[in-house]
């Protein structure tokens, strides 16, 4: 079993993580807090499946592209910003 755990862990260039526990641990970690923050959100089939996660963010990158253009990029980070300008734009 340790054998087949290293030669994963070597495919995926974390072979460092069987030499050192630690680094180990914080892959993990990471892993479970992502997962933890996909699933808060109410996206768990994005972080079941990097094929769909890859595609929203490429158009998420565009529509903030596009906002970016015309000076209006700020609205993608503020929710009451996007509120009152979508209200006010109708």
């Amino acid at each position: 079993a340790f054998l087949a755990l290293k030669k994963v862990l070597e495919d995926y260039g974390l072979g460092a993580a069987v030499k050192d526990a630690s680094l180990l641990a914080e892959i993990l970690s990471r892993y479970n807090a992502m997962k933890a923050a996909f699933e808060e959100h109410g996206f768990s089939d994005m972080f079941e499946d990097p094929y769909t996660l890859k595609g929203w963010l490429k158009s998420y990158t565009r529509i903030r592209e596009e906002f970016r253009n015309v000076g209006l990029e700020y609205l993608m980070d503020s929710p009451p910003s996007m509120r009152d300008f979508l209200q006010k734009n109708k």
